[in-house]
């Protein structure tokens, strides 16, 4: 699963709503609805996203709090349909992640990650990507992906997609492994080029089906709620 990317618009804080629909079928999947806030530097400092049924039930919450660094948030997850919890907390002294995980029924998992060069973590990726924004007009990134569902990392890059509107700026993510090419759907993203307010998601989710399964969906964002 790969966690969806945030961003709002002013500068002390904000509201975010999406509409996630399958990605083939367009049908409704959940809804997304993200308070945020981020400080004088223009990085987010911290998000709360809560996910909703179609008649607004909370079945999942995630907080992300960047205290410790702006690109590898302290991460608390929950999902009540499947009872999973997921956590993950930056040890600056040590320099590594703590990664742990529980499961209905399973054995609570734990890992510890030795924090590299150019590591990004969950909705940590929003602040790396706006600070290369401009930077990425140029030449693509690379960059080591701490997917925290899977307690690992991978190769990353990002780079500039097409978009047929001059008010928007389109950004490609894809794994920087031939290997893993070959079994990986490109993630694409839309923000709008003035406010750098993330417009669309296109990709792999960070929220199984009801099923249990992963899914690939469209999000659209607005200010505001739904």
């Amino acid at each position: 699963m790969f966690p969806v990317l945030l961003w709002t618009q002013n500068v002390l804080g904000g509201d975010l709503f999406g509409t996630a629909t399958d990605l083939k079928t367009g049908e409704f999947r959940y809804s997304e609805r993200h308070s945020i806030s981020r400080g004088e530097d223009n990085l987010t400092k911290m998000i709360r996203a809560d996910y909703l049924t179609k008649d607004g039930k909370v079945f999942a919450s995630m907080t992300s709090d960047f205290t410790e660094d702006s690109f590898l948030p302290e991460i608390k997850f929950q999902d009540s349909r499947f009872s999973i919890s997921e956590n993950q907390v930056y040890d600056r002294k040590q320099k590594k992640l703590i990664l742990s995980k529980t499961e209905k029924n399973g054995e609570p998992q734990r890992k510890e990650l030795i924090v590299i060069d150019n590591m990004v973590s969950g909705q940590g990726f929003n602040n790396f990507l706006l600070a290369n924004f401009d930077s990425l007009e140029k030449k693509a990134i690379q960059f080591n992906f701490v997917v925290l569902s899977n307690m690992d990392f991978y190769r990353f890059e990002i780079g500039l997609g097409k978009s047929g509107n001059i008010d928007e700026r389109a950004f490609v993510l894809g794994p920087g492994n031939f290997l893993f090419r070959m079994f990986f759907h490109p993630i694409e993203v839309a923000y709008d080029v003035k406010s750098k307010r993330l417009l669309r998601y296109k990709g792999l989710s960070n929220i199984l089906s009801d099923a249990g399964k992963s899914q690939e969906v469209l999000i659209t964002y607005k200010e505001g709620g739904p």
